[in-house]
């Protein structure tokens, strides 16, 4: 597949590595030939790394993946007691406590008490940290050397591959989701039919439980990484 050269409308620099953090996914040019001048630093050096998922000729995993998996899971937990879910339930309620909360963990207080507005707004907020947990997730494995290439035969391997379209979802496209489109559609049904208890969830979302996805994309991830250690 030939390879594609971005910039956006009106900029100067081309870009070529859907890696980098400034790869234009709207308002841009677009173009097949390679430019000859004013391309991206950053991609030049992903490049050098392997970049569009083309491992780099003698990259290994490595080892500290774990540790950064655990500050992850950490975070995780924290994040869920600050931007919990709030049901329907919770309108007119002033002072949260979110459930399982532990006895440390931070108390939402809403001196007027939640209305609709303030709801629809936080559950916005709490979806945007459900959707950066992933993202998150997959540049870890990214970064540690276990995607590049994703290893088919490993424990979890299409969760990974899974992730991977989730983290193009959300990091290089607007993340809102249109039941009209036929790939939005695929890949909720993707999530859907991947977890446990997941059926009766609205069709106009993709859904990000924490305890029935993220944790569980976590927990896979880890079952993937430790077969791609024991086998490599």
């Amino acid at each position: 597949m030939a390879r594609e050269y971005r910039r956006e409308k009106g900029g100067n620099t081309w870009h070529f590595c859907t890696n980098c953090p400034n790869w234009p996914t709207t308002d841009y040019e677009k173009r097949r030939k390679r430019p000859r001048k004013q391309l991206c630093e950053k991609c030049k050096r992903l490049e050098e790394g392997g970049c569009n998922g083309e491992q780099a000729p003698g990259s290994k995993p490595d080892p500290r993946v774990w540790e950064a998996l655990e500050r992850l899971e950490r975070s995780m937990d924290w994040t869920r007691w600050l931007v919990p879910y709030l049901e329907p339930g919770r309108i007119g309620k002033g002072c949260l406590a979110a459930r399982g909360r532990p006895s440390n963990a931070p108390l939402l207080v809403f001196p007027q008490g939640v209305s609709t507005p303030i709801r629809q707004r936080h559950n916005e907020a709490a979806n945007v940290a459900n959707e950066n947990f992933l993202i998150r997730l997959y540049a870890i494995l990214e970064r540690h050397g276990f995607t590049r290439p994703i290893d088919d035969n490993a424990d979890n391997a299409e969760i990974v591959k899974l992730l991977k379209d989730l983290r193009n979802y959300y990091a290089h496209g607007s993340g809102v989701y249109d039941p009209r489109n036929s790939e939005h559609e695929e890949l909720r049904t993707a999530v859907v039919t991947s977890f446990d208890d997941l059926e009766n969830v609205s069709e106009d979302v993709i859904p990000l439980d924490v305890d029935r996805v993220l944790g569980e994309f976590l927990k896979r991830c880890r079952k993937y990484v430790k077969d791609v250690m024991q086998h490599r």
